[in-house]
């Protein structure tokens, strides 16, 4: 069994969890902050028909069973008889007299925004046992994940609030625009309007769907930033207070990092 005991760090309890190769997770402790566009992982999905480092559906925007009732040219024409045919075998379809339909849309500019990912555990995560609060995967976690991360071989463990510190400093002196957020998990088939209006402002890159849970991912989000593709975007210094696991070693039920109990008061 292994238990790591975890500083507060940044006056808050969260820790960042990095999955990765081996060298990634290397050059990473030594601050380098690997990034790929969102549309890689659109597009990896696509290519692979696997959901898991991919998702076809990353910052997209998802509406279900739209009802639209009246249907006119944008132009203000009349509508062509062509034009009203197709419409009406529409509502046939629907077997009602409202065409319902699902709009599923990206914007090239988040498709191009580079993202770093990790996942973080935070406060709620944690269960108090004894004199402790204690954080383990449960199997249904552990089996998700060693399938998502599946070529992944190695583990970067840090303080979240040392980590978001270093970005953001770092972000800040180079003048490259940032955000940081967990995200967000969302069923598909509700529209919820917090989702729908956050694609408009851009902030839809922090909502996936539900599926994705079990990774509860930590992103940094770098808009107006060109790349091409993978690439180091900036050095933070060097990972000092990190810790390198062994992915088999994390994904199992006997591995336990806690926190002392003053740390929730």
């Amino acid at each position: 069994m292994l238990t790591i005991e975890l500083d507060k760090g940044k006056e808050q309890i969260a820790v960042i969890l990095k999955f990765g190769k081996q060298e990634h997770i290397e050059s990473l402790k030594k601050g380098n902050i690997n990034v790929e566009k969102i549309g890689y992982y659109v597009n990896l999905e696509k290519e692979l028909g696997i959901a898991g480092i991919g998702d076809k559906y990353d910052s997209a925007t998802i509406i279900k069973d739209i009802k639209i009732e009246d249907i006119q040219r944008s132009d203000g024409k009349i509508l062509s008889e062509k034009e009203k045919t197709l419409i009406n075998k529409f509502k046939i379809l629907n077997k009602e007299d409202k065409i319902k339909v699902n709009l599923e849309s990206h914007k090239l500019q988040d498709l191009e925004t580079p993202i770093f990912c990790a996942m973080c555990l935070e406060k709620d995560d944690f269960v108090k046992e004894g004199d402790k609060y204690v954080f383990r995967f449960t199997k249904e976690q552990i089996q998700t994940l060693k399938k998502d991360f599946s070529d992944y071989t190695h583990v970067f463990l840090i303080d979240a609030g040392i980590f978001g510190m270093k970005i953001k400093e770092k972000a800040e002196k180079e003048g490259l625009d940032y955000k940081m957020s967990n995200i967000k998990y969302y069923d598909p088939n509700i529209n919820q309007a917090e989702r729908i209006n956050d694609y408009d402002n851009s902030n839809i890159i922090f909502w996936k769907r539900d599926i994705f849970k079990q990774q509860k991912e930590f992103r940094v989000a770098f808009p107006n930033t060109n790349i091409e593709s993978r690439k180091n975007l900036l050095n933070v210094g060097d990972f000092e207070d990190c810790l390198i696991l062994d992915k088999d070693t994390v994904l199992n039920e006997d591995f336990a990092l806690t926190y002392p109990n003053e740390y929730f008061k």
